[in-house]
């Protein structure tokens, strides 16, 4: 679900974010539930966000909650932009500041680039092999002079 977290940022001291808001713009963010970390460490995926955000809703870019805090937005501001969203620790928080349409456009185009996005899950091995103990080498003795 989209939800306007403006008034979350307005007293930012974020100049990014800050000027933003105070020439009328607002931000807009989605929780994207189980991917915390996975935009930071995947470079082309982010890289995709920002290049279909950019050419298609003209947005200048955005921000998720696994950057933070960076940019001027502080650890308090993370904390509550993920209490808005009741964030658990595997969900980040992706958000858009811009002119109103554009900032949903941009909302929308994330939304449905991570939905059809195949997260990778963890591996979870089922059985555990007993580790078999290897048969000591001959040790080579050194002759010591006297």
């Amino acid at each position: 679900m989209v939800k306007n977290i403006t008034n979350l940022l307005k007293k930012t001291e974020s100049n990014l974010i800050g000027n933003l808001i105070v020439k009328g713009s607002v931000v807009l963010g989605i929780k994207i539930a189980g991917i915390s970390g996975l935009l930071v460490k995947d470079v082309k995926l982010s890289n995709k966000i920002q290049s279909e955000i950019s050419k298609k809703a003209g947005a200048g870019g955005f921000i998720s909650t696994d950057e933070l805090p960076h940019y001027g937005i502080t650890a308090g501001e993370k904390i509550a932009i993920e209490k808005e969203f009741s964030c658990s620790k595997k969900d980040v928080v992706v958000f858009v500041a811009a002119e109103k349409s554009k900032a949903e456009k941009a909302v929308e185009l994330i939304s449905e680039i991570m939905k059809n996005q195949k997260i990778p899950k963890k591996t979870v091995k089922t059985k555990v092999k007993k580790s078999v103990k290897k048969p000591s080498k001959t040790k080579k003795k050194i002759k010591k002079k006297k």
